[in-house]
């Protein structure tokens, strides 16, 4: 399973709305289409629906690996 994640760079990293998440492309486009027509997601696969502490660090390492990257090239 994959999920469609949008960075809103007007925002700032840890605000409410600096990341946006789309269980599917259409979802993804029909918010573009209202929100911002020229904005892009980039796809994230989800290898597991099984919530497990484990599972939650791993999410959580995975987002902050790319929250830093959005730091250092943004």
């Amino acid at each position: 399973m994959s999920v469609w994640i949008y960075v809103d760079n007007s925002n700032q990293i840890g605000d409410r709305d600096h990341l946006k998440v789309f269980d599917s492309p259409a979802a993804a486009q029909a918010w573009f289409d209202q929100h911002d027509p020229e904005g892009v997601a980039f796809e994230y696969e989800v290898r597991s629906l099984t919530a497990t502490p484990d599972a939650y660090d791993r999410f959580q390492q995975e987002v902050g690996n790319i929250l830093e990257d959005l730091k250092r090239n943004p």
